[in-house]
């Protein structure tokens, strides 16, 4: 299975955004809130120009739907990566311990070469193919090196 993190289904709006909704009125506020949903689903910035108001606030905002972004992708790869590591202690499978941003990089190495193999040959599993290349980078630094220190 390939490793995505999960879809974001929204925008945190906070509440102390309220006060300056009440400053900008009704109409402003909507085209603020239709703007960050844009922004959050597809990264379309708006084009505020003939509201100086609006492009005052927007780039707050813009910094804060960024920042929701990095928190809701390391949020999304901590509950894959945990989910991962109890399947396998549930089926009572041997897995190898790594750091979450290590996990993360083979997790997309595996899919793109999953992707590359041939039209319906199956690729290994990602836990075992994982062990075959820690294997393997152990063996060939072990020829290169002195042995790893793990």
């Amino acid at each position: 299975m390939a490793y995505k993190p999960k879809e974001k289904v929204g925008i945190v709006v906070k509440f102390d955004m309220e006060r300056q909704f009440d400053r900008i009125g009704d109409a402003a506020t909507g085209r603020l809130v239709r703007a960050m949903l844009k922004y959050g689903r597809d990264k379309t910035k708006p084009d505020f120009s003939d509201d100086e108001r609006l492009e005052m606030l927007w780039f707050g905002c813009e910094s804060w739907l960024d920042s929701n972004d990095d928190h809701w992708s390391e949020r999304s790869a901590k509950t894959a990566y945990a989910g991962w590591i109890s399947s396998l202690k549930s089926a009572g499978k041997e897995y190898l311990t790594i750091p979450l941003d290590d996990w993360i990089d083979a997790r997309r190495y595996y899919d793109e070469y999953c992707a590359s193999r041939p039209q319906g040959v199956s690729p290994p599993l990602f836990n075992d193919w994982l062990k075959d290349k820690r294997d393997s980078d152990e063996k060939k630094y072990a020829a290169e090196n002195e042995p790893l220190p793990f």
